[in-house]
């Protein structure tokens, strides 16, 4: 008796017979009384094909269908070619048909267009109300948010798109043309459009000029052009580029203003160490590395300057010269000597007359030894050693 309670309030449910239901189910211990989209698929794949039973279990599968996820569902769950996809895909396009037919927002028609099937009259239709909604809000447009938010949901197909793209480019230039501030300039490249249509103004390379001429300091130019997406774009875009060459111009007015080692290690700090915009900076970065060697006026500072030059450079080669007459011990003056080939002949010089002032100093036969032995070959400094040496013999 329990059972065929059961029974009948599934038959109720379906609004079939409990002889129908029991053809459906062919399954004895069947019991669940929660029918839905999925339980009659499941049904459906186990009956025999082309049964009574079949036929059944497929019109109820299509009466359960009403959103278009269930039809989809319907139709992925059949055989191709077999009559039960043809049913599906009827019964998916009906329901598409009835989605589009009451969106009224961009929003619902681009979902019933996304989940309608290819290639089907609904999707044709949803396509067509798609571009007609779409030039509807194109034309209340008053914001530059407004303009880029419609621009995405427009398709790609119909004239909205361009025209949300022409009145995006058109506020943005109109914003601006505006703006007094760096910030404000900054804020509205990344809302101006990224790509323009045949004769419309880029608004961007306008936005990028602008913001350049607001930009009187390092720290401005350095902020503007790590505010551009392409920053490491260069030399494929021309913004970049036009930022680094006024950021190469700034450093150098600003290199020319220093007077300490600490400033001019500041602005070297602000220089990019690498990258494909290097070749752009690199004026600076010598003239900033030059700068800090014409500041340096004792043999620390010159000696920590020479570890940053370029082995063997000119410039090295130059700070070393400079290096040598500051020596004021025989081990630096000896460093310097086997430093480079180049500077050796003055680097000897001075070791030797440092080292000749340590053999003066020495009064005993070991101090003499010492001052010696830590004395250039070839130089002065031996030679007087060894006379003080055999005079205290």
């Amino acid at each position: 008796m329990e059972d065929k309670a059961k029974l009948q309030v599934m038959a109720d449910r379906l609004r079939l017979s409990v002889v129908e239901i029991s053809i459906i189910l062919n399954i004895d211990n069947w019991t669940d009384s929660n029918v839905t989209v999925g339980t009659i698929a499941d049904v459906y794949r186990k009956i025999l094909d082309n049964s009574e039973a079949q036929n059944v279990a497929l019109k109820k599968w299509e009466e359960l269908c009403s959103t278009m996820q269930d039809a989809k569902y319907f139709f992925d769950k059949t055989n191709p070619q077999s009559k039960s996809r043809k049913i599906a895909l009827k019964k998916w396009n009906e329901l598409s048909l009835q989605a589009v037919e009451k969106a009224t927002t961009l929003e619902e028609i681009i979902s019933a267009y996304n989940q309608s099937p290819q290639d089907s009259n609904s999707r044709i239709a949803a396509l067509t109300k798609w571009n007609e909604l779409s030039l509807q809000a194109v034309e209340k447009i008053s914001t530059i948010e407004e303009a880029k938010s419609l621009y995405g949901l427009s398709s790609n197909t119909g004239d909205a798109q361009k025209v949300a793209l022409e009145r995006w480019n058109e506020l943005s230039f109109k914003e601006i043309e505006k703006a007094n501030t760096l910030e404000e300039i900054i804020s509205l490249y990344k809302k101006a459009p990224y790509k323009e249509l045949l004769g419309m103004v880029n608004v961007r390379d306008i936005a990028t000029k602008k913001g350049i001429d607001f930009c009187t300091t390092v720290q401005a130019i350095k902020k503007l052009f790590y505010s551009n997406p392409y920053h490491s774009s260069y030399p494929e875009n021309m913004q970049i580029k036009w930022i680094l060459e006024k950021w190469s111009e700034l450093l150098l007015l600003e290199i020319e203003r220093t007077s300490t080692i600490k400033e001019v290690k500041d602005v070297i700090g602000n220089i990019p160490k690498t990258g494909p915009f290097h070749e752009i900076l690199y004026p600076a970065i010598g003239r900033a590395h030059k700068r800090w060697g014409e500041l340096c006026t004792s043999y620390q500072e010159l000696r920590q300057y020479i570890t940053d030059c370029s082995p063997y450079s000119d410039e090295e080669i130059s700070a070393i010269k400079r290096l040598i007459p500051l020596c004021t011990e025989v081990d630096q003056a000896n460093e310097l000597w086997h430093y480079r080939e180049k500077t050796q002949d003055i680097a000897f010089l001075k070791w030797d007359e440092l080292s000749l002032l340590e053999v003066e100093k020495a009064m005993t036969l070991d101090e003499i030894f010492v001052a010696d032995l830590r004395a250039p070959c070839g130089g002065r400094a031996k030679v007087v050693a060894m006379e003080k040496y055999l005079k205290l013999l």
